[in-house]
């Protein structure tokens, strides 16, 4: 008699549970092979967006601000520094530009020089370049050394150089006196600039990426509820 060999049933295998950065890692792997187009912030959103950074821009800097002939004390960068996290040097260069335009049209406080206008043109594409975050608007180590290259760019280069050189050029050689001011005032103007952008980009991540990219969050929201729902 031939006996017949039993059959061994394999025995499932048991899924071990997810770390929460493993699910974090793959959720953000699933999103960025499954983009589309369509998940990218349209170009209406991208304007409105740009409308309120500009109007923001002039309201802090024409009217929240401290201005004299020799230094100004305000936080117009913060908002053109903000623009470039979330949209980019293109929209961050125009929106200084715009901005230092309407500023000096409408709410003067002083004799127009286009070397001004060069320099918030300068602040926005140098925003933009180093800032802009593509992807999840969040605060990692790569983007605070980023935003502190861009910020001593922004307060010692163009500020404190290019903007003093305007105003010995414009104000004559009176000006001079207070140029070791203006230096304190760039010095003392870094640590807060860095402290405020990482305080609203960690303060507002959610609410920013919603604003700048909802469809991304929607699948993002998806594939967690999926993942916590396998487990």
């Amino acid at each position: 008699m031939q006996t017949s060999k039993p059959t061994l049933r394999k025995s499932p295998k048991s899924q071990t549970p997810k770390s929460p950065q493993a699910k974090s890692m793959a959720t953000r792997s699933a999103y960025h092979s499954n983009l589309r187009p369509g998940q990218q912030p349209s170009l209406v959103r991208k304007i409105v967006l740009a409308s309120l950074f500009t109007a923001t821009t002039i309201i802090l800097a024409r009217f929240l601000s401290i201005r004299t002939p020799v230094i100004s004390i305000g936080f117009s960068t913060v908002a053109i520094m903000l623009s470039g996290v979330l949209l980019g040097w293109k929209y961050s260069t125009l929106i200084a530009l715009i901005a230092d335009l309407i500023g000096a049209v409408l709410f003067p406080s002083g004799p127009f020089f286009l070397g001004y206008t060069l320099t918030a043109v300068l602040t926005g594409l140098v925003s933009g370049w180093l800032l802009y975050l593509p992807g999840e608007i969040r605060v990692t180590r790569q983007f605070t050394v980023r935003l502190v290259i861009c910020t001593l760019i922004i307060c010692l280069v163009l500020n404190g150089v290019l903007n003093t050189v305007w105003i010995v050029w414009t104000t004559g050689d009176a000006s001079k006196i207070l140029v070791p001011m203006r230096f304190v005032k760039q010095i003392l103007a870094i640590p807060i600039y860095i402290a405020t952008v990482l305080a609203l980009v960690r303060g507002f991540q959610t609410q920013f990426n919603q604003l700048v990219r909802p469809a991304k969050q929607k699948f993002l929201a998806e594939i967690e509820d999926s993942d916590g729902s396998a487990i």
